[in-house]
């Protein structure tokens, strides 16, 4: 698979190697939301799940047709994976405006609930 050459920038999707939890030497391709940091690359991945109802991190890509996914996705933001520029394959998009305000939001209320308990 070809890679794009130039870097990736935060809020891009990017399709990506991603290892399984529970299996490390297990890896799937699939979207994740990029931050480079530096060196690496903090991402969170995307899944076609719906959003669980015991998960307040989970997100549902409202505009993920404009984001470049192909079906509707959820965005973990529970979930944060470091990750190389090797592991970065492509990039299918960027989340739309309205999503980056509310993923906004829900990692503000996120910092808000960490700080009470």
């Amino acid at each position: 698979m070809k890679s794009n050459v130039r870097e990736p920038r935060s809020w891009e999707i990017w399709s990506a190697n991603v290892r399984f939890e529970e299996e490390p030497d297990k890896v799937k391709e699939r979207p994740v939301l990029v931050f480079p940091d530096g060196t690496v690359y903090v991402a969170h991945p995307i899944t076609s799940h719906v959003v669980r109802k015991n998960d307040p991190m989970d997100y549902p890509i409202l505009k993920w047709q404009e984001a470049g996914l192909d079906h509707p996705s959820t965005l973990r933001l529970g979930k944060r994976i470091a990750l190389k520029r090797a592991d970065l394959h492509r990039c299918c998009g960027a989340l739309a405006i309205e999503d980056v305000r509310l993923v906004q939001r829900a990692l503000k209320q996120q910092v808000q609930r960490n700080r009470v308990k």
